[in-house]
């Protein structure tokens, strides 16, 4: 029971002392970082996927270019 009341009263205490922080503003700047660092992967995320599109086509056109060469080099 005593285990019980010094971990609510700690609870209390850390509560109270958080929701003081927010009052005076001092998460704002880690709600920016975070809103920062949320665009930067959001922006590397879609980079990486237009990066593995172009790839994609890449090999494509290549298959597409040298299966083309050998039917022409074949029909001759």
């Amino acid at each position: 029971m005593k285990d019980l009341l010094l971990g609510l009263g700690l609870g209390v205490i850390v509560g109270y002392m958080i929701r003081r922080m927010e009052d005076h503003g001092d998460f704002d700047c880690l709600h920016d970082d975070l809103d920062k660092f949320a665009d930067k992967t959001k922006r590397a995320v879609k980079n990486a996927v237009d990066a593995g599109k172009n790839q994609v086509e890449y090999v494509k056109d290549r298959v597409e270019h040298v299966t083309g060469a050998a039917k022409n080099s074949t029909s001759n």
